[in-house]
């Protein structure tokens, strides 16, 4: 296992999986006995890894709770970004979100859809938080606000 572990490395995720593949398939093109099962779970861990989600908020939806699709959005950001892990984005259509937001020290990007012309964040004191240790891929774009911390 140790080999593949720097092909790992050397290729990067994507690359390990073509490796994979090219190992478990026989000279006659047939598969060799149990290496298909392996072959099929590196396909999905791979998806898992690669894979980045888009949820999306509208505040037309409320006072739906909404799942976060694009026909049954959120109807507040922090649902959103709860639900959220690293590498997703949070689409947010044009209204005005009477709320308070924290990252929670995720790197997601949170991103208005119509700009900051047609969409605002307000609420009390600071409306956006940035306090859980969030770096440089923790992204708020296009909003106008009252207050970002």
């Amino acid at each position: 296992m140790r080999g593949w572990e720097i092909v790992f490395l050397e290729k990067g995720l994507l690359g390990s999986v073509m490796t994979w593949a090219a190992f478990l398939f026989s000279k006659e093109g047939k598969v060799m006995k149990n290496n298909l099962i392996v072959f099929t779970l590196a396909i999905f861990l791979t998806s898992l890894a690669i894979a980045q989600t888009s949820w999306y908020v509208d505040d037309n939806t409320c006072p739906s709770v909404g799942s976060g699709t694009e026909i049954d959005p959120y109807c507040n950001m922090q649902d959103a970004i709860n639900i959220s892990i690293n590498g997703d984005t949070v689409l947010v259509n044009s209204g005005n979100y009477i709320e308070n937001i924290n990252f929670q020290g995720k790197a997601i990007t949170v991103i208005s859809v119509s700009g900051p012309e047609a969409t605002t964040i307000s609420g009390g004191g600071s409306v956006v938080v940035f306090n859980s240790g969030e770096g440089t891929d923790s992204i708020l774009v296009l909003f106008h606000s009252e207050w970002v911390s």
